[in-house]
């Protein structure tokens, strides 16, 4: 049985600043390539640079300590932000059965240059829509260069 898709009202996009569904459709494509062109890195920018991402954070005080940065959620080395909500619940999944666990995670929104910030100041990288699960392309920022990364086998 294929699984319910995700999703945010357009009231609730315009809310947060958030990407709509047809932006996060351009921005898949874009990332998906085998090849992208510089033409192609002005839309992924011009598509997220004044939007706000989606990171969640543990409902578990100790596991907030550990995985939260300045409300970001850490895993892997990387701050965690998502274009949308079903890469975010399906991280989620990921992360719970790999942590033999059942966990709830609170969702929240961040405009991505916090997040940026973030990165910078504490020389952390920034994973945009990092799937572990398939090891697909996901958008790499660290030391205000954007490019693309796969996780290693």
């Amino acid at each position: 049985m294929a699984e319910e898709i995700q999703r945010f009202t357009d009231e609730t996009i315009s809310q947060y600043n958030l990407l709509s569904d047809e932006e996060v459709a351009t921005l898949k494509i874009k990332v998906g390539k085998s090849h992208r062109s510089e033409k192609d890195w002005d839309v992924i920018k011009k598509l997220i640079t004044d939007k706000a991402v989606i990171t969640m954070n543990s409902m578990d005080r100790k596991l907030y300590r550990k995985t939260s940065i300045e409300n970001v959620f850490t895993d892997k080395g990387f701050l965690i932000v998502f274009s949308n909500i079903n890469d975010c619940a399906n991280y989620i999944r990921w992360f719970n059965q790999q942590m033999m666990r059942n966990g709830y995670f609170e969702i929240g929104a961040i405009p991505f240059g916090d997040v940026l910030d973030i990165s910078d100041r504490k020389n952390i990288p920034v994973a945009i829509d990092m799937d572990p699960a398939t090891r697909g392309h996901f958008i790499y920022y660290e030391k205000g260069r954007m490019t693309d990364a796969i996780l290693a086998r």
